[in-house]
């Protein structure tokens, strides 16, 4: 059995085979028997059946690849992302759904738990039936943006929540739950790890800055809420990572503008803040013509993102030329 002393300390595909030696009938994932028709069930795939099929796709990497010549030798993967990618990622050492097909999901299948992102739980609450459905969950937790505190506090009675937390290069970070559930948006980090995965990846460092900001807790220690980013990287709520810095250089191209800001850090959409040049600023005036005036920079921009990520124009604001931005000693605007 696992002990906590040797908790962290073993390959994943070690505790796999455990758990499939220890019960070899618990189900590892529950896939649709027709994708197109959720009513016809789910067939499960027991930890036992994960352990063999990843021992024969290791068997087979090493017939087609040949032996590893390094620790971190890397190959691509091109291929459906459901059970194989874990599969063949395992055997070497995202996805967005509907929410009327998660809610078939939830529905129809032996479902325990939701891992997603805040923009597909956002959608689920939104429908009465779904909502009943995530409130009936054992727990919840999501990533890649902050949840609306609405949403949070439709749920936090009846689930256990708990933002997630990671980074591309160390992947996930070890969290607690928070003993009170008004605490859901809350972080505890734990500080009794016994190894922190980046110095794997960057071993010659000793401090690693991951640019992300926290506020702590009002009135509980060790309680961090996430509060952004250091950089102009911000990320909307359906996962979208936006590089603010790129959008804002085409728009300030405009001469009617001075500084551009763009945000919207876990918002549905990005939102632009527009300072004009002081010999200009009486048109703030008549903002629908001004923000028509430097229109074609914000769509010359828009022509540089997917869809989802272009700047509306109901979500431009023109700044009151009273209220200039906050600047640093070297004129870098403070988001």
């Amino acid at each position: 059995m696992t002990t906590q002393k040797n908790q962290g300390e073993r390959l994943l595909a070690s505790r796999i085979d455990e758990i499939a030696r220890e019960t070899p009938e618990r189900v590892w994932v529950s896939m649709p028997r027709d994708d197109n028709d959720l009513s016809k069930g789910f067939l499960d795939v027991t930890f036992r059946q994960f352990s063999n099929a990843i021992n024969h796709a290791a068997h087979w990497l090493d017939l087609v690849l040949g032996s590893p010549t390094s620790d971190f030798e890397g190959f691509a993967y091109i291929g459906p992302p459901d059970a194989r990618v874990a599969i063949i990622a395992v055997a070497t050492v995202n996805q967005e759904e509907s929410s009327k097909l998660s809610a078939q999901v939830l529905q129809l299948g032996q479902v325990e738990g939701f891992v997603g992102p805040p923009l597909l739980l956002k959608a689920l609450c939104q429908d009465p039936v779904s909502l009943e459905l995530v409130r009936n969950l054992d727990f919840i937790n999501w990533g890649g943006a902050p949840l609306e505190k609405a949403i949070g506090d439709l749920l936090k009675d009846y689930v256990r929540m708990s933002p997630a937390f990671g980074t591309t290069e160390a992947g996930p970070y070890l969290t607690l739950l928070c003993e009170d559930p008004d605490d859901w948006q809350y972080y505890r980090f734990r500080d009794d790890a016994l190894w922190q995965q980046i110095f794997m990846v960057y071993p010659e460092l000793q401090k690693y800055h991951t640019k992300d900001l926290f506020r702590k807790h009002p009135k509980k220690d060790g309680l961090w809420i996430y509060s952004g980013r250091t950089d102009d990287v911000f990320i909307l709520a359906g996962g979208s990572i936006v590089g603010a810095a790129v959008l804002e250089e085409l728009i300030a191209k405009q001469p009617l503008v001075h500084t551009a800001l763009v945000g919207g850090n876990g918002r549905e959409r990005p939102f632009l803040l527009v300072e004009l040049n002081r010999s200009n600023s009486a048109a703030v005036e008549d903002s629908d013509t001004t923000v028509s005036t430097f229109w074609p920079a914000v769509e010359a921009a828009n022509e540089t993102c997917y869809d989802y990520v272009k700047i509306l124009k109901e979500l431009v604001i023109v700044a009151d030329p009273s209220k200039p931005f906050s600047r640093s000693g070297k004129e870098t605007v403070l988001r």
